[in-house]
């Protein structure tokens, strides 16, 4: 079948000067289709129709050995761009990578966690076991985390999520690692004294910082909900931070850990974190924090009722 299709567009060159290849490559591809039904099929069409445009002149191989003289001479309807494609595709990869995180596998206690993709979840139930990222945000770097709640095994949708998430510094992670490698039950929280990690509650909405009873902050979450963790390391001033005399107020703040401030005065002279509950802002949660380290993100699961997705 391809000899006579080879003799039937012979005959037509000879005839016609000026060839539309849209549709002979139209017309040979309807009949292989016919024909054939082989996953060879379109590697003989792209052969033959090579051959085809070669008897006229336009052999994509040969114009490689024309001088410059030549090739300007001659007409280009076609700009060809060729993509070292392993290459490119390890840049978006990365890039992908970078821009989303991913779980730190060499900082995850596998006899605890079972991690697929951008999936991660407990295997055990008790003790807080904790999961990092892999991106670290520095000074002047702004930062913000999607995570997904999913159900898995026995979990009551009806109660708030018994997990914490937040971000911790990112030198304390490696302490804290090997603090809980076999604690079971006795494995502790990131954001406990030590850790000094940030976090919100899922039972309960209350924020965790160096505390075992931490703050009110905003209210619990559940299953399906979009947790959001926006690290801001750049320097900023909120609110109005001059009294009516024009005289600058100094911040009151004691800690790095501060109630929902929606009207009050707040002087940020460090990062902030602020969460989010399905793409709502609930406000920012602790300020004043280090800007001269690193954090990455950091969750605690205190049951295996649960699936974390990285979004």
């Amino acid at each position: 079948r391809i000899n006579e299709l080879k003799s039937q567009y012979d005959s037509q060159l000879e005839l016609e000067k000026d060839v539309n290849y849209n549709e002979i490559e139209d017309q040979m591809m309807a009949n292989m289709v016919q024909s054939q039904s082989n996953d060879n099929n379109s590697n003989i069409f792209k052969r033959q129709l090579t051959k085809l445009k070669s008897k006229v002149g336009l052999d994509e191989n040969k114009g490689n050995d024309d001088s410059e003289e030549d090739m300007a001479k001659k007409p280009h309807d076609k700009l060809r761009i060729f993509f070292p494609t392993k290459a490119l595709n390890e840049v978006i990869s990365e890039e992908i990578r970078i821009g989303n995180d991913w779980w730190n596998s060499l900082k995850l206690d596998h006899t605890e966690f079972n991690l697929h993709g951008s999936k991660i979840w407990r295997m055990n139930k008790y003790g807080w076991y904790n999961a990092f990222g892999s991106c670290k945000v520095g000074y002047t770097q702004k930062k913000r985390w999607n995570i997904k709640i999913l159900p898995t095994g026995d979990c009551d949708l009806s109660q708030p999520a018994d997990l914490v998430i937040g971000v911790i510094d990112h030198e304390k992670v490696d302490k804290l690692f090997n603090k809980n490698k076999g604690k079971g039950k006795k494995a502790v929280g990131f954001w406990e004294k030590g850790y000094e990690g940030f976090g919100y509650y899922g039972w309960n909405g209350k924020i965790f910082h160096k505390q075992k009873r931490g703050n009110v902050y905003g209210a619990a979450y559940n299953v399906t909900n979009i947790i959001g963790v926006e690290l801001d390391m750049g320097l900023k001033l909120e609110g109005n931070n001059n009294d009516n005399n024009g005289k600058k107020k100094k911040s009151k703040a004691k800690t790095n850990t501060v109630k929902n401030i929606k009207n009050g005065v707040m002087i940020a002279s460090g990062a902030t974190i602020t969460f989010y509950v399905d793409g709502k802002d609930i406000g920012v949660a602790f300020y004043d924090i280090d800007i001269s380290k690193e954090y990455v993100l950091s969750i605690a699961l205190n049951s295996n009722n649960y699936i974390l997705q990285l979004l």
